[in-house]
């Protein structure tokens, strides 16, 4: 084969395989979002509220455990709890109020508190609507996402 045939055939392959890629883009534009909670199906039960309550609860643990539980207000100050020479420069330019733009602590320490804010505003949103509960069991729960909600965002 000369190197005209092989350019022709390399270019008809290219054309179809861009066609049938054209053509099946659609089910790529089709979303089945599997993983996500649906709101309006959600709330319908107070094994609902509870399961949200217990979702918000393990944020919570989550942070104690990572030790991220205390941001940014443990850190800052005169008391510089890491050594220059040690492996948490990002930490140490929380203590130093020294912060640079690529600074992963500050990216963890912020996405952990959001994440928990996150929680208890979607039980504060929609808890009320749950159906068979007294109001003083609506008011529990949601009181408890406010209170969480407030120790995340207090600085």
């Amino acid at each position: 084969m000369d190197m005209k045939t092989i350019y022709r055939i390399f270019k008809t392959t290219a054309l179809v395989l861009l066609a049938l890629w054209m053509v099946s883009c659609q089910d790529l534009l089709t979303e089945d979002p599997k993983g996500q909670l649906a709101v309006k199906n959600f709330f319908n039960s107070k094994g609902d509220l509870d399961l949200a309550l217990n979702g918000m609860y393990s944020k919570v643990a989550q942070d104690m455990y990572a030790n991220i539980w205390a941001g940014f207000e443990a850190v800052m100050g005169d008391d510089i709890s890491t050594h220059p020479a040690a492996n948490k420069q990002g930490l140490r330019e929380v203590d130093t109020y020294n912060i640079s733009d690529n600074n992963s602590w500050v990216t963890e320490l912020w996405g952990a508190r959001w994440r928990l804010v996150k929680a208890a505003n979607f039980i504060i949103d929609n808890a009320g609507r749950t159906p068979d509960l007294t109001q003083e069991e609506k008011d529990a729960g949601i009181g408890q996402a406010y209170y969480w909600r407030a120790t995340r965002t207090s600085i």
